[in-house]
């Protein structure tokens, strides 16, 4: 089995369950309540 990358440096994987960042550490809530506000009314899944 191949190892991936996280194996091969030693580093355990863990889920970032903040919900309020964005994959570079900064706050995104601002940016997807004005996205939400603009689609009102508009049903759409999140993933």
């Amino acid at each position: 089995m191949t190892q991936n990358i996280y194996q091969q440096l030693g580093l355990k994987q863990v889920i970032n369950a903040c919900g309020k960042m964005t994959i570079l550490g900064v706050s995104s809530v601002r940016a997807g309540g004005d996205a939400g506000h603009r689609a009102r009314g508009i049903l759409f899944r999140g993933d």
